[in-house]
């Protein structure tokens, strides 16, 4: 970081400083670009409308458990014609 970005102290629990030294080690960088980058990827989630996501999702459900059924209902009939022939 520059040194003209913004610096104040911030108190954690033990927990929580011991799990961002975990994470931090895991990544290969300092305490402080851990909080850094977890928090700008906290930020990315706001461009997400999850509501509108949660809906879509389920609209997709609805029409894959139809494709399903229309796909079970041509293999029955596939194996109707194969038995006929």
């Amino acid at each position: 970081m520059k040194s003209e970005d913004a610096h104040f102290r911030l108190r954690l629990p033990i927990g929580l400083h011991k799990q961002l030294y975990q994470s931090a080690e895991k990544n290969d960088r300092s305490i402080n670009a851990e909080i850094v980058a977890r928090l700008r990827k906290s930020f990315d989630w706001e461009q997400y409308d999850l509501p509108t996501m949660s809906a879509d999702i389920q609209s997709m459900q609805s029409e894959i458990s139809e494709l399903k059924s229309n796909i079970e209902r041509l293999q029955a009939a596939l194996y109707k014609l194969k038995s006929d022939i």
